[in-house]
């Protein structure tokens, strides 16, 4: 489990990619991608994906951000 936190982070659009290797070690079929938008404020917002890990190619983008 990894999280990445954008804090002060510059303004734009920001894409999340996922890039998988070639020969995966790991049998997960499914990423779960959890987004908190302005998190801890009574605005908060939460967006929840689950990515299926099956595509052809090395990487995919997952999410589109724009802060």
């Amino acid at each position: 489990m990894k999280e990445f936190l954008l804090v002060n982070a510059e303004r734009g659009e920001w894409f999340i990619n996922i890039i998988k290797p070639k020969k995966a070690v790991y049998n997960e079929n499914y990423i779960k991608l959890t987004i908190y938008k302005n998190f801890g404020k009574p605005n908060e917002t939460k967006q929840v994906k689950v990515v299926d890990l099956s595509f052809k190619g090395e990487q995919k983008t997952v999410a589109k951000i724009r802060i």
